[in-house]
């Protein structure tokens, strides 16, 4: 076999007695050896038919080297879907439990929230002089219970908790 050049939409080809093919790439100026698989102008259609390789050769679809990453990605969603839709029991209990347990409690004001006062959720001695209210009572808002006379309702939402509860705030009472 010998030494044979061509030029293919506008490339110029040429293959050696070897049969090694390769390119020269405008760009670069220079010649590039062709294997299959490099990103590389299409072959001459004359040296298809001469025994050089013009398909790469892939794994089918059913190949375990596509369908794992598929499958891995399948299995995240639906993973993130049911965390998202059902809610952690003992993070729902915790915070019923911590939104129950301020009824007595006095809080702190910690700035506001579309004109409304907001108050922490960390309770302190109801004689500081940082206490501004003293929680009543605390009901879910689902019930039809009212606060007393006296007092304000606050609504809190808390985290996994599916309805917020109702805080019945009265302000502290400081002595003269």
């Amino acid at each position: 076999m010998k030494a044979e050049e061509t030029t293919h939409k506008g490339v110029h080809w040429h293959r050696n007695e070897a049969g090694e093919v390769g390119f020269y790439d405008e760009g670069a100026r220079q010649w590039v050896k062709w294997a299959p698989g490099v990103d590389a102008p299409p072959l001459p259609p004359n040296w298809q038919m001469l025994g050089v390789p013009t398909k790469v050769s892939r794994p089918g679809w059913r190949s375990p080297w596509r369908v794992v990453p598929v499958a891995v990605i399948a299995v995240a969603v639906v993973f993130a879907v049911v965390q998202s839709l059902v809610p952690s029991g003992k993070s729902t209990a915790k915070q019923e439990q911590a939104a129950l347990g301020l009824a007595g409690r006095c809080l702190v004001q910690d700035g506001t929230s579309g004109g409304h006062p907001k108050y922490g959720r960390t309770p302190v001695a109801c004689d500081s002089p940082k206490a501004s209210v003293k929680v009543l009572q605390v009901f879910p808002l689902t019930t039809d219970r009212l606060c007393p006379a006296g007092s304000t309702g606050y609504e809190e939402a808390f985290v996994g908790v599916p309805d917020p509860y109702v805080e019945c705030l009265q302000p502290v009472a400081r002595a003269p």
